[in-house]
């Protein structure tokens, strides 16, 4: 009886660790599908983003107040500049083609490059403030993309299947791409330990 009791004892401890051993792997699995999720949610286009996963950060919140006032900034300028036309069309009026001959080719193409430098210090100040703007949008997008990598890393898998709009979509692919290949796949996404 003392042996009989001893195998199914040991039997049990046998098969609880392979169940833990399983479990494990499935974590393994689940983390790393997890990471492939984050990183490629993080990177995704801006315009798919769930705000939710950033509108709170500080930094977020200054850069937009300062993107806010570029945008104003520019704004304004498109104004002038509109302004601008106007004023030099009232004075120089734009010759109007009846035959499109080539003098009167020639006279457009001439009241267009009068135009254009006239108005070239309005138009290359647009142009400043639209580089300006572009260059620090990447500089808010990087740092957006950096927020919701650590936001997502530090969410459990529910939450942001059920509440990450778009997110359940990038863990479908990766568990996808896990589908396919797997070793590459675990050997890129595992996170050593």
């Amino acid at each position: 009886m003392n042996f009989f009791c001893r195998n199914i004892i040991l039997i049990n401890v046998f098969i609880l660790s392979l169940c833990k051993y399983a479990y494990s792997d499935e974590q393994k699995i689940i983390n790393s599908l997890s990471a492939c999720a984050d990183y490629n949610y993080s990177r995704m286009d801006f315009s798919k983003l769930d705000e939710k996963t950033y509108e709170n950060d500080v930094n977020y919140i200054e850069l937009k107040k300062k993107l806010d006032l570029l945008g104003e900034k520019r704004e304004k300028l498109s104004e002038i500049y509109r302004l601008e036309i106007e004023k030099y069309k009232e004075e120089n009026p734009e010759p109007v083609m009846k035959k499109y001959t080539k003098k009167e080719w020639e006279y457009q193409t001439s009241w267009i490059t009068n135009k254009n430098k006239a108005l070239s210090s309005f138009k290359s100040d647009i142009d400043k403030i639209v580089i300006e703007i572009n260059n620090f949008k990447e500089i808010v997008s990087e740092d957006i993309r950096e927020v919701i990598f650590n936001y997502l890393e530090n969410t459990s898998d529910e939450f942001k299947i059920k509440n990450v709009n778009g997110y359940s979509d990038r863990f479908r692919n990766c568990e996808g791409n896990y589908n396919h290949y797997p070793i590459s796949f675990m050997l890129q996404w595992s996170k050593s330990s």
